[in-house]
């Protein structure tokens, strides 16, 4: 057998050198191998986890989704909004209101004025718009849940901002007697609404007044400055957007977070769940919303700087 003698292929000799550097060779060879496969199964885990990034609330969800249908109303068959787009943008900004309370006033007033949008597209087509009677009377009569959650201090100053409203608009029917605007109609949805949420309110007592002063109303017969900006409007419409800002007051903790009434009673026994907090939120919202709603169809001013707060406004633009 022939042996090399330590001899290299080239036939020069294969130092120690040499042989150090083959090792080290081969060592960097086989770690890159190892490394290969870890870094690519480490790109595949970074791209297929953190659900987090691409996963959105349902608060967020459902925002993103009215914003979306207002745009498209907007746009609708080369600009021309239509009725049936308004509506639905209307429902979807009421779908925020129940599941991102913190946008509940923001929501509310959104979707009256798309309602106020699709009103007025139906007029276009020759239509009518929904009344503002009939739909407060449809709101009104579904405040079960909310008065039965609401504090009772929460419930006591709602039921008396719309025992309040109530009582203007029977004023205002009276003296006015325009069947058009239906306000007497309004005026009984105001005070089936106070009503309900009245009964609800126990631990505060009644807290309706029955009747309350006139002056305000004698002295304006046709239109008034609203007292929070100033702005000039039919009477009418001052006291519904008036009995929307007192409702909203009256609610505004509950909406911003778990206000209300526990959850539990002493006995730990469940008194609502958390949909019927969303049944209670979703009653709250569109009450406040048919207010505005009325107060737009009855010729309250429709401009943001009409509607919001600088605050609200603050919220809404993000």
């Amino acid at each position: 057998m022939q042996t090399l003698h330590g001899r290299a292929p080239s036939g020069k000799p294969a130092g120690p050198a040499r042989r150090r550097r083959r090792v080290l060779l081969a060592l960097l060879s086989a770690m890159t191998m190892a490394l290969l496969p870890a870094c690519s199964a480490s790109r595949v885990t970074i791209t297929a986890q953190d659900p987090q990034g691409v996963t959105l609330s349902v608060c967020e969800r459902t925002y993103r989704k009215a914003t979306a249908d207002e745009r498209r109303a907007q746009d609708h068959v080369v600009g021309i909004p239509t009725r049936e787009a308004w509506e639905d943008a209307a429902n979807d900004r009421l779908s925020v209101a129940v599941s991102c309370p913190v946008r509940f006033e923001e929501s509310a007033t959104y979707a009256a004025l798309d309602f106020h949008r699709s009103s007025q597209a139906a007029s276009r087509e020759g239509g009518g718009g929904i009344s503002p009677s009939d739909i407060g009377t449809t709101r009104s009569n579904g405040m079960g849940t909310a008065a039965q959650i609401l504090r009772t201090d929460q419930a006591a100053a709602a039921a008396l901002a719309e025992d309040r409203a109530g009582f203007a608009m029977t004023v205002l029917a009276a003296r006015q007697k325009d069947p058009k605007h239906h306000l007497l109609a309004l005026a009984d949805a105001h005070r089936t609404a106070s009503q309900t949420l009245a009964a609800h309110s126990a631990g505060e007592g009644d807290p309706r007044e029955g009747i309350y002063s006139v002056r305000e109303l004698l002295a304006h017969p046709d239109k008034m400055d609203d007292p929070a900006n100033g702005l000039s409007a039919p009477v009418s419409a001052v006291v519904e957007m008036n009995a929307a800002r007192e409702l909203l007051a009256a609610i505004r903790d509950f909406t911003s977070a778990d206000g209300g009434r526990t959850g539990q009673d002493e006995e730990g026994r469940t008194r609502y769940t958390a949909t019927d907090r969303q049944q209670a939120l979703r009653e709250l919202s569109e009450l406040a919303a048919t207010h505005i709603y009325a107060a737009l169809e009855l010729g309250y001013p429709a401009s943001p700087e009409a509607l919001f707060s600088k605050d609200t406004a603050a919220v809404s633009a993000r």
